[in-house]
């Protein structure tokens, strides 16, 4: 069952209980899709006959549109959208590839992506007295889309998806092929056999045509050329592409002298404790059965000690990165809080009402510490292949990634809850959003 719930997590945004952090389950994970798409299914049934019970026609199927891209998450949409722009915009190779990388949306995407979402819409409000067929459109995409991953190479054997097509085999698929074939005959008999197979066909055809006319121009645009494993393209087929999930934990360096008396610890470079390197190697043997990718650490002692004792037992040495530093007090450090009251406290009440543009004295301010963290982050997620990077950081640096990246408000810094040292909280990127485990 721990595969099965990977494969409802990523295609859907259905709850499911807390996932596994094997690589096997999440490998595993693609022959459930067709299993998840039948669910789907099922599910934008039922929501059809509520509409349909409640509402007029056209605002009903209106309803069961907005329902399909909220339970999906519109993962095929982006894609969608890239290659419209990519393609539709008449340039020479490398242009069409920087385009199709530009995480912004262009006025091809928009158009392709209301297209879209206007056929969809007409299709299921003609279709609204037989709501058996959106079990047809979702397990067969599904199922479509394990053909994808079987048949069509990858960029690199690191990618993510090169270990799901390791969770495959013929057997596997002709499983899928019956379970969504049985459905399919079961609820709309011939007929919804017929237009099955000739959409898989039709889809079929229309990746080798491409992928062929790429080979010939030596474009390799959408299946080999591609900078994350031909992502943009396989979401054409259905939800899903190969830039889909990059694993990040972050951990927060063990214990220091200062942290324990309470001390503001910024840019000075202090040592772990004693009790620090235990709890270092605690958390090290915590993510013993992860299988990492990158290690990147702070460049400040304490976390880089944090960082080593992880990377020992992954034959991985760690990358010291300033950008993740903790802020710079100043002044303050290596200064408990009550010291720093006795001696300037209109000055700790300013900076706590507003750190963002107000700094401790000869200290940076919380935007400064943001738009270091932030550049590094966002130059990470352009060019990461690794499904999992290890960032050991300190306090700092993680409330900034809860509040700004993970809750969407970075006035919420200080009301996020914090890590504790040697901690660590896990978060998946999909190329959209964050999602935290």
């Amino acid at each position: 069952m721990k595969a099965f719930f990977h494969a409802v997590a990523f295609l859907t945004r259905l709850p499911v209980p807390r996932l596994s952090t094997e690589t096997r389950d999440w490998t595993n994970s693609v022959a459930y899709y067709p299993v998840v798409g039948v669910i789907l299914g099922f599910i934008l049934w039922g929501i059809t006959w509520l509409a349909s019970a409640l509402f007029p026609p056209v605002v009903a199927s209106i309803l069961v549109l907005g329902s399909w891209v909220y339970l999906t998450g519109g993962l095929h949409l982006d894609g969608w959208m890239d290659v419209a722009d990519g393609l539709g915009s008449n340039r020479d190779r490398e242009r069409m590839l920087a385009i199709m990388k530009d995480s912004r949306v262009g006025a091809m995407g928009v158009i392709a992506c209301v297209l879209l979402l206007l056929f969809k819409g007409a299709a299921i409000l003609e279709l609204s007295h037989s709501a058996a067929w959106l079990v047809v459109a979702t397990a067969g995409a599904r199922f479509a889309l394990t053909g994808v991953i079987w048949f069509f190479p990858y960029l690199s054997e690191r990618g993510l998806g090169s270990g799901l097509r390791d969770g495959l085999s013929p057997w596997k698929l002709i499983a899928g092929g019956i379970v969504t074939l049985g459905v399919i005959a079961w609820l709309v008999g011939g007929g919804g056999l017929l237009a099955f197979g000739a959409a898989l066909l039709g889809a079929w055809l229309l990746a080798r045509s491409f992928g062929e006319q790429a080979w010939r121009d030596d474009r390799r645009l959408l299946w080999h050329d591609r900078g994350r494993d031909r992502s943009d393209a396989a979401r054409i087929f259905v939800d899903c592409g190969e830039d889909w999930l990059m694993r990040w934990i972050w951990v927060r360096h063990a214990e220091t002298e200062a942290n324990l008396a309470g001390r503001y610890v910024g840019h000075t470079d202090v040592p772990l404790s004693e009790k620090g390197r235990e709890q270092a190697a605690h958390t090290a043997k915590r993510l013993a059965l992860e299988s990492i990718g990158q290690l990147y650490a702070s460049d400040l002692t304490r976390a880089m000690e944090t960082a080593r004792a992880i990377g020992d037992i992954h034959g991985l040495v760690p990358e010291p990165v300033p950008s993740l530093r903790e802020l710079d007090f100043g002044d303050w450090d290596l200064h408990t809080y009550n010291e720093v009251m006795q001696k300037d406290p209109k000055q700790l009440y300013r900076w706590y009402d507003d750190p963002f543009t107000l700094s401790p004295p000869a200290g940076e301010t919380l935007r400064s510490l943001g738009e270091r963290f932030d550049a590094w982050l966002l130059g990470q997620l352009e060019c990461q292949e690794q499904k999992t990077i290890v960032c050991v950081t300190h306090g700092g640096p993680l409330r900034w990634f809860l509040s700004k990246w993970l809750a969407g408000d970075e006035s919420s810094y200080w009301t996020v809850p914090g890590i504790s040292c040697s901690d660590f909280v896990i978060a998946n990127w999909d190329g959209r959003e964050w999602r935290r485990e």
